[in-house]
């Protein structure tokens, strides 16, 4: 799963690769949701923000990250499987 938040023209990533960005306080709460913080990205005067999500549907092969090590590096982000 991906998802992104949009506001205006810029888009920032919460959940890369299957993995939940600790520093924007990503959770997921079950294998189908997730809970996160609000914010507001200071570039943008649009004040309305969307939630968008790719998802992967499968049947019986759910390959999803198990370790941290499984999830992108990213210093500003800090994706993780257990995320915030």
């Amino acid at each position: 799963m991906e998802c992104h938040v949009e506001q205006g023209d810029s888009a920032v990533t919460i959940i890369k690769d299957g993995c939940y960005s600790e520093t924007l306080q990503v959770t997921p709460t079950s294998d189908t949701s997730f809970q996160m913080m609000t914010f507001s990205i200071d570039s943008e005067t649009e004040s309305k923000q969307f939630v968008v999500c790719k998802i992967k549907l499968c049947m019986d092969d759910c390959q999803k990250p198990t370790k941290n090590e499984n999830c992108p590096e990213d210093e500003y982000y800090i994706y993780s499987i257990d995320g915030y």
